[in-house]
């Protein structure tokens, strides 16, 4: 279902300010002929679990298709610069995921990120890419055909405007975003201070479970975190998709 273009404009207008309604309606109307969407919070089709959050995005612009099958989402999240063995276990746990039926959800930067995608996409499963730019923008460039692939057969998503370059104070924003669209998250890789840091973070402090490779013990934020109710250490990959089926967790 789509929302007619001036309702939405409307929305944004009261938002930004500073531009008549007719200038972006038009706006609004370039950007669905490019293949971007948008949903706000008032259109019937925002997402659900994303509207019952306490501070859920005012707006979507997405790439894709949004489906309610993704309430039922995983993030799998790493190190931009990841080990092979890294790797080798976030192509292991997309996998069994995307076997179990769960949305594989990542935030497409180099490494890790980008793995991820490529694995639920080499299983034919959905992926949904959380990014932190505006959707005329695909930061890091090199990842710009693996976007467009996602976007063919799953989602890239931002609560930014299309035109909006990368800056660093918006990633922790994307961060956020994907913790509240997920059920849980794991961390295959990491470093002391990375963006996956600051995303489990998120997701604990929100009572989401937390799963942690064993590497990742190394950092000394991962270490602390283990000790806390709500997080497990992976012993192998199989161990998320089944614990995520227990009641308690899969509510």
């Amino acid at each position: 279902m789509t929302v007619d273009a001036r309702t939405q404009a409307a929305f944004l207008l009261a938002l930004r300010g500073g531009e008549s309604l007719d200038a972006v309606e038009r706006e609004i109307i370039a950007w669905r002929r490019e293949g971007i969407g948008l949903v706000t919070v008032e259109d019937p089709h925002y997402p659900a679990w994303l509207r019952f959050q306490p501070d859920p995005p005012p707006f979507l612009t997405y790439r894709g298709s949004l489906e309610a099958r993704d309430a039922r989402s995983v993030a799998v999240v790493g190190s931009r610069r990841p080990s092979k063995r890294g790797i080798a276990r976030a192509w292991d746990i997309a996998a069994v995921l995307a076997e179990a039926g769960w949305t594989v959800v990542s935030g497409l930067a180099s490494g890790t990120d980008a793995a991820v995608h490529r694995r639920v996409l080499a299983a034919g499963a959905r992926t949904v890419a959380f990014v932190g730019t505006g959707l005329r923008h695909c930061y890091p460039l090199e990842n710009s055909p693996l976007e467009a692939e996602i976007a063919r057969r799953g989602a890239v998503v931002s609560q930014f405007l299309p035109d909006t370059p990368p800056a660093r104070h918006q990633f922790p924003k994307r961060c956020a975003l994907m913790s509240e669209s997920c059920a849980a998250v794991v961390v295959v890789d990491a470093e002391e201070y990375c963006e996956a840091r600051v995303l489990a973070q998120l997701a604990l402090s929100s009572g989401r479970p937390v799963f942690l490779a064993h590497d990742v013990l190394s950092c000394r934020w991962a270490a602390e975190m283990a000790t806390q109710p709500g997080v497990t250490v992976l012993s192998g990959p199989r161990q998320v998709p089944d614990a995520l089926a227990t009641p308690a967790l899969a509510a």
